[in-house]
């Protein structure tokens, strides 16, 4: 063991062997610092590995502005001033206020996943400005055993049972094998204060659930639960290995065309593969030209289907947050999958949320409170103007945008397209893309059972 580390330096260092980074005095390392003590250790371990190894250091923190101002800056104010005793250069990023909730109502995800994206934005500009090798980020054993049960409870296949990974292009994880004990440990023994998140007991949050209730009871009454649980983590890993290899080599084929803003792909040998495949490849396609948002696991599902539907007519269309997805046949007179970025005034109508709880929820139409009751779940629009459903539908639920052929039955249980409906109400194309609809995940027709029309100004259609 070298003098020079303590213990728990030395697991970090062994977290950078593992991601299969070695140091050079010409290395430019990042740390992603928020105040917490995950990221505090982090900071002032690595500083010590980069002072043995003559390696330059620099770190950049985040302002979000989604908790009380004096709590957020004070958090940046903390990193900050600690870089200044530590002399380490720091570079502050901050957000737009309400950018994250902007991000949250446009793309109809979560606060915490809104955060998430604008977050690693920051991430990619400081990276490039300072010409960064490697950026760490203090991901710890815990937060990988609770990200792995968080998946598991949202119905994650194995690409999210697999859990965090240690290194994904210039991000590496140094202490995904190190506990939080472990941690706080650490601090105590530089006597190094941090600084606590007060949303970290809002148990709103599905992660603080699982940190706070769901783990408590394993550790008392699972003895063995952790074990467990990275043994599926480590099989769902072998698993995704191997698909992404497929998916790899597919991409590579002579089936697909890459260019910056469109991708092309050739139908039929895509559909060949079969639903599991398919969908790692559509997600790793649309990522190659759009980080805006997640794909809904519906969609996709819907996607193959339609994809797979041979009597779709040529230059039909499907659209999920800033991506249209159209078939056309090229001069070969093969059929083609064509996924490009949406026109801006497309982009910004497009949104979709599943609905996995009780809870409220932020739409562009104001705020929708959803609450199951023993025989219905009552949902009710506060905005501009106001509604209140009881409808017969279990979790988990979509509401999202209407999408070209979408599908709804009528009392007779005759299928209706919904552009019939909105052609009946006197529904403009515009309007269309603001009208909420309701599609059940829990069967396997999945079916639209209600649009929600009053509160644009319009009729309802409800199933019974």
């Amino acid at each position: 063991m070298d003098s020079f580390l303590n213990q728990f330096e030395q697991k970090v260092l062994k977290g950078f062997s593992d991601c299969g980074i070695s140091f050079e005095a010409s290395s430019v390392i990042g740390v992603a610092v928020s105040g917490g003590a995950d990221s505090i250790s982090l900071l002032l371990s690595v500083n010590k590995i980069c002072e043995k190894n003559n390696v330059t250091l620099k770190v950049v923190t985040v302002n979000h502005f989604i908790r009380e101002i004096e709590e957020t800056t004070g958090d940046v104010n903390f990193v900050v001033d600690l870089c200044k005793v530590k002399k380490i250069p720091c570079s502050v990023k901050e957000l737009q206020p309400g950018s994250v909730q902007k991000y949250a109502d446009e793309y109809g995800c979560g606060i915490e996943e809104a955060a998430r994206v604008l977050r690693y934005r920051c991430f990619e500009e400081f990276c490039k400005e300072e010409n960064l090798d490697y950026l760490c980020l203090a991901h710890n054993k815990n937060d990988q055993l609770e990200t792995v049960l968080m998946r598991f409870l949202q119905g994650s296949g194995a690409e999210g049972l697999s859990g965090i990974s240690r290194k994904r292009d210039k991000y590496i994880r140094p202490m995904l094998n190190i506990s939080r004990e472990e941690i706080e440990a650490y601090l105590v023994e530089q006597n190094q204060t941090y600084r606590t998140d007060s949303t970290n007991s809002d148990c709103n949050y599905l992660r603080n659930r699982i940190r706070n209730n769901l783990v408590p009871l394993l550790n008392k009454d699972f003895e063995k639960w952790t074990a467990g649980v990275e043994t599926l983590r480590q099989k769902a890993k072998d698993d995704e290995d191997f698909f992404l290899q497929q998916v790899n080599l597919f991409i590579e084929s002579e089936s697909v065309f890459v260019g910056k803003d469109e991708v092309n792909v050739v139908l039929e040998p895509l559909c060949k593969l079969g639903y599991a495949l398919f969908y790692r490849i559509i997600l790793k396609l649309c990522n190659s030209i759009s980080t805006e948002g997640r794909i809904p696991y519906v969609f996709l599902k819907e996607l193959y289907l339609w994809c797979n539907n041979k009597s779709i007519t040529e230059n039909s269309s499907k659209s999920v947050g800033n991506l249209d997805f159209i078939r056309n046949k090229k001069s070969n007179k093969k059929e083609i999958l064509t996924i490009k970025i949406a026109s801006k005034q497309i982009k910004d109508l497009c949104f979709s949320a599943i609905i996995e709880e009780s809870g409220k929820f932020q739409f562009h139409c104001g705020e929708i409170l959803v609450q199951k009751t023993e025989d219905f779940t009552k949902i009710c629009f506060s905005g501009n103007e106001t509604a209140e459903y009881f409808v017969k539908v279990d979790f988990p639920f979509v509401l999202r945008n209407y999408i070209p052929g979408d599908v709804t039955v009528t009392a007779d249980g005759k299928n209706k397209k919904v552009k019939d409906i909105f052609s009946d109400w006197k529904v403009s194309e515009s309007d269309r893309m603001n009208i909420i609809l309701l599609q059940e995940l829990n069967s396997e027709a999945q079916r639209i059972s209600c649009i929600f029309g009053k509160v644009f100004g319009f009729k309802d259609w409800i199933v019974k």
